[in-house]
């Protein structure tokens, strides 16, 4: 696995927090009842590749789903 640096990181996640910000209502992301909030790194395979990618995992206990859910910007 190919290792991001902290900064890569870092940029990344803060761009998928504002692109969230931009395009749900505040309302609807209160209502996720998001917790623990971490900036990583996952692997996911496109197009049968292996890539590694910055992420924001974030615990969610929501009406519809409740568990780890992983936001990336690919």
């Amino acid at each position: 696995m190919k290792r991001l640096s902290k900064k890569q990181i870092g940029r990344a996640v803060c761009t998928i927090l504002q692109q969230l910000a931009l395009t749900t209502p505040l309302n609807v992301v209160y209502g996720w009842g998001v917790t623990n909030k971490v900036a990583t790194q996952i692997e996911i395979t496109v197009d049968g590749m292996e890539r590694t990618v910055a992420a924001l995992m974030m615990d969610v206990n929501g009406f519809n789903y409740q568990g780890r859910q992983a936001l990336c910007n690919q």
